[in-house]
C-alpha cells in the first residue's frame, strides 16, 4: 500500500444462516390442517332440517352423490376429479411464498378451499346428470337434476380446520 492509501475492510454476517425455524414453524403449522369442501359439519347450517320432509341440506346432498333413494349424481366425485388437477398446480406456486414468509398458510388454504367450493357448485349446475323422472319434473317443475330450490348448490362451502 502506498502513502496515503487506506485500507477498507469489508465483511458480510448472515444472521443465522443455519436457521430454519421459522420455515420449519410453518410447514409444520401447514401439515396440521385441512380443508374440508362441499357441506362441512357445523357450517352454513348444513345439518338443520332445511326442506319440508325434515331433511337437511347434508342429507339430501349424501343421498344425490351417492344415490341413495335417487339416481347416482356424483358431483362431489365429479369436483374432487376437478381439484385433484387444479390444487397441484396451485399449490406448487405459493408454496415458494410460504416457504419465504410472504404468504400465510391459512390464506392459501382458504383460497383452495373457496375454489373447491365453486367447482361444487359448478358441478351441481353443469353435470351430466341422468335426467329427472316425469314425476319429479311434475312436483318441482324443472326437468334439471339437482336443481330445485338452488338451496344446496348455494350452500357449498369450505371450511379450514385442523386434521381430524
Amino acid at each position: 500500500m502506498s502513502y496515503g492509501e487506506k485500507m477498507i475492510t469489508a465483511s458480510i454476517t448472515r444472521r443465522n444462516p443455519h436457521d430454519f425455524t421459522g420455515l420449519k414453524n410453518r410447514l409444520k403449522a401447514a401439515t396440521r390442517k385441512e380443508v374440508a369442501v362441499g357441506f362441512p359439519r357445523g357450517k352454513n347450517g348444513v345439518t338443520v332440517p332445511y326442506y319440508e320432509n325434515g331433511s337437511s341440506i347434508l342429507e339430501v346432498a349424501v343421498a344425490n352423490n351417492y344415490g341413495i333413494g335417487v339416481p347416482k349424481r356424483a358431483f362431489m366425485e365429479l369436483a374432487a376429479q376437478k381439484m385433484r388437477k387444479w390444487f397441484p398446480e396451485y399449490m406448487k406456486k405459493q408454496m415458494p411464498k410460504v416457504q419465504a414468509g410472504k404468504l400465510d398458510m391459512d390464506k392459501v388454504l382458504e383460497k383452495a378451499g373457496e375454489m373447491g367450493a365453486g367447482l361444487v357448485r359448478e358441478a351441481i349446475t353443469d353435470g351430466d346428470w341422468k335426467p329427472n323422472s316425469p314425476e319429479t319434473i311434475r312436483s318441482k317443475g324443472s326437468d334439471k337434476p339437482l336443481i330445485d330450490t338452488g338451496a344446496m348448490r348455494q350452500h357449498a362451502t369450505w371450511q379450514v380446520r385442523p386434521k381430524s
